[in-house]
């Protein structure tokens, strides 16, 4: 299990892991935290040291052994429901900022990019995978989940991923510590997080310089089907829409559930 001294002493956070439930196993600490089992409060930290049915985005599994990653979800209770999608993308720019607090001389540390809409990437190689989720109650949002699966330790993959998914462990030859990873994160996070409340046009500069393919020519997806032409990734907007600059020079904003972008 997680050593909360080593955890807490990396720990600098107000609010963002102050509460915790810490579990063994669970189908899914998204699940968990939309189902708790007592009141979460704004911040709430729900971490298992394996999931049985971890999830991604459009209801894609998460691969992952016990006791080598990192599986959680932060419960949140946010002021507005603008601009939610960028609680995914902090989530991942918290990760990247997590392994580049550690200023390790590597190459790799200069590939640290989101992709589009919720992945982490090092390189070629998928690290994390971020799947937030909306809680409402009478048309009334009650909380958002941001749910996070992140590969440290993992010293193998089945076959049909070991081209796309990687770990700190296989790509650095450092060693890792689950705990400081976290602390970190979360500092991070909760960094991130108050300056979407508040300087939200700030934030979303921060995202789009880690975005993958921001401000070159991509080719697009949009509800399932290639748009012919190529277009200019302009990055994401407060409202956590993906903007696209067309042949006629204009731009065209897309939903992260509506759009896919690819490399030329």
């Amino acid at each position: 299990m997680i050593d909360i001294e080593i955890f807490e002493r990396h720990l600098t956070t107000k609010w963002v892991g102050r509460d915790r439930l810490l579990l063994e196993q669970t189908d899914s600490t998204n699940n968990y935290a939309k189902n708790p089992p007592r009141d979460l409060v704004h911040g709430s930290l729900i971490l298992a040291n394996y999931q049985l049915k971890g999830r991604g985005q459009s209801g894609k599994s998460w691969f992952g052994d016990a006791h080598k990653n990192l599986y959680f979800s932060i419960y949140t209770k946010p002021l507005r429901t603008e601009g939610l999608f960028l609680l995914s993308l902090i989530s991942a720019h918290s990760i990247i900022e997590s392994i580049r607090s550690y200023n390790l001389a590597h190459p790799l540390m200069n590939q640290l990019k989101i992709k589009w809409p919720n992945d982490v990437y090092i390189g070629e190689h998928k690290i994390a995978g971020i799947l937030a989720e909306n809680i409402f109650h009478g048309g009334f949002l009650k909380g958002s989940v941001i749910g996070t699966g992140w590969n440290i330790d993992q010293d193998h993959f089945p076959p049909n991923l070991k081209s796309k998914a990687s770990s700190l462990r296989l790509l650095f030859p450092e060693t890792w510590i689950r705990e400081e990873l976290l602390a970190r994160y979360l500092n991070f996070f909760e960094h991130y997080y108050s300056l979407w409340e508040t300087q939200p046009m700030e934030l979303v500069q921060v995202l789009n310089t880690h975005l993958l393919w921001y401000n070159t020519s991509v080719r697009i997806v949009v509800d399932g089907s290639q748009v012919p032409g190529i277009f200019t990734c302009h990055g994401v907007d407060i409202l956590g829409h993906l903007r696209v600059l067309n042949k006629e020079r204009e731009v065209d904003t897309f939903t992260y559930e509506q759009i896919r972008i690819h490399p030329v």
